[in-house]
């Protein structure tokens, strides 16, 4: 299998957010030292206070001034704790994400034979996919998920369990993206953009859809109508999905979709950049 990285967009995101945890890291340490300076502050000011004052506990107007000041601190320090810890999930989410996808597109390239071609990162205006693929049979698109999740889809309802290692639930929720996008939706909204551009180029190539969950414990326990071809924990399956259709896309045929999945590509990502 012949891979090729559009763009580095996971990576990207995985980098700001790191980027991001430095500078709340950086906004935890001048709230300490706002709090640990009002405290300094109130402490010089009650010595500086007359013993009558000291003796009847009257606070004076800079203990009160810097009293104030340290609330607001430790204000801003638990808001930023708070942060850091949501930007620390957040890192190890798309960090699994990338490696996720990266063992996925590793494991294709050992079974698949160079007559398929892998992007990695492939944009419209629909969003960003993980892989799309051209080969013989077709076109997929494949949405990756590195979760630790055992899916509950019906229809464009889907929700997930996370799962301790004993098979304990010790989380629940929505199985959406950062928009509110389902999986299934996040990989159909895209693929049906393509295959619209690439109907509009003269190739009528339906694009089939798969939303992998690659996590070791990962499971799919209930789908009704998930919207998507394929949702599945398993590459196997994925594999066989993509190789038992006949072949009916010709070498000339791949060639033309791949370079107007290129273009197509290269017109968004510059669009969203620009944006940015």
């Amino acid at each position: 299998m012949l891979i090729e990285n559009l763009s580095d967009y996971a990576r990207e995101q995985l980098s700001a957010t790191e980027a991001q945890q430095d500078l709340v890291s950086d906004g935890i340490g001048r709230a300490l030292e706002r709090r640990q300076a009002a405290e300094d502050a109130y402490s010089t000011a009650g010595r500086a206070k007359p013993i009558w004052k000291r003796l009847l506990g009257i606070k004076s107007p800079a203990q009160k001034e810097a009293r104030a000041e340290s609330a607001s601190a430790q204000r801003d320090l638990q808001a930023a704790q708070a942060r850091k810890i949501h930007l620390l999930n957040k890192t190890q989410q798309q960090a699994a994400g990338v490696q996720g996808e990266e063992e996925l597109v590793a494991r294709l390239a050992g079974e698949l034979s160079d007559d398929w071609q892998a992007f990695q990162g492939y944009q419209n205006r629909r969003g960003e996919a993980d892989l799309v693929l051209v080969g013989p049979p077709g076109v997929w698109l494949v949405e990756v998920k590195n979760r630790n999740a055992r899916l509950y889809i019906d229809g464009d309802q889907w929700h997930y369990e996370k799962l301790d290692r004993f098979g304990n639930v010790v989380k629940s929720g929505a199985a959406t993206d950062g928009s509110g996008r389902v999986w299934g939706r996040q990989a159909s909204d895209v693929a049906h953009d393509l295959a619209g551009w690439l109907d509009k180029n003269h190739h009528r190539v339906g694009v089939r859809t798969a939303v992998m969950v690659v996590h070791e414990r990962a499971s799919v326990a209930r789908m009704r109508n998930p919207g998507v071809d394929l949702v599945s924990a398993s590459p196997s399956e994925l594999l066989l999905a993509m190789t038992t259709a006949p072949a009916e896309l010709t070498p000339e045929v791949r060639r033309a979709i791949a370079a107007l999945i290129r273009r197509d590509h290269k017109y968004h990502n510059g669009s969203r950049k620009k944006r940015t």
